[in-house]
């Protein structure tokens, strides 16, 4: 009878062991490569898959390149709404482009936020009706980046005030 051996690249791993990969790491090798200055990310930040929303902040002139932003693929942007400060990445790589769903995307986030404790919200904004009728990819006013932007704003100033809440009781 053949035993099944675990392959080499499987053996001897420590799942359950803190992964050794840190973003913040990466970010200072960068940052000192790129001799760019220190400073922090905004609290929220918004993944803009296809830059809609990145493009028309810098076209209106509300948003600025982060000075500190360190990875090399892409740019950070910086807008304030109702006082608050909020991240921006538009254009971005990853598993919605792979694969064209964007709960792929999700899960993908939602794995990081439980490896890294922290919270992740993730918005799909449809703004269409996928090629059904003719004209329907009209996206509205901006592309749909106003209406968009409304919708994060107010998520992020309930998800604020229940944080609060929490932290003062």
């Amino acid at each position: 009878m053949k035993t099944e051996e675990t392959p080499p690249i499987l053996a001897h791993k420590h799942y359950s062991a803190a992964s050794a990969f840190k973003p913040e790491n990466l970010f200072r090798e960068a940052r000192r490569q790129e001799n760019l200055p220190e400073g922090p990310v905004p609290e929220i930040c918004i993944l803009d898959p296809d830059g809609d929303i990145v493009r028309y902040l810098c076209n209106a002139g509300l948003a600025d390149r982060h000075p500190g932003w360190a990875c090399f693929h892409t740019d950070l942007y910086v807008f304030r709404e109702g006082g608050h400060e909020y991240g921006i990445l538009g254009c971005i790589v990853g598993a919605a482009f792979a694969v064209l769903v964007a709960e792929m995307e999700a899960a993908a986030l939602y794995a990081f936020a439980r490896a890294r404790d922290c919270s992740v919200l993730c918005f799909a904004h449809v703004t269409n009706q996928m090629g059904r009728i003719e004209g329907d990819f009209e996206n509205g006013i901006a592309e749909g980046a106003e209406e968009s932007l409304k919708v994060i704003v107010l998520s992020a100033a309930n998800w604020r005030a229940k944080r609060d809440d929490h932290e003062s009781l």
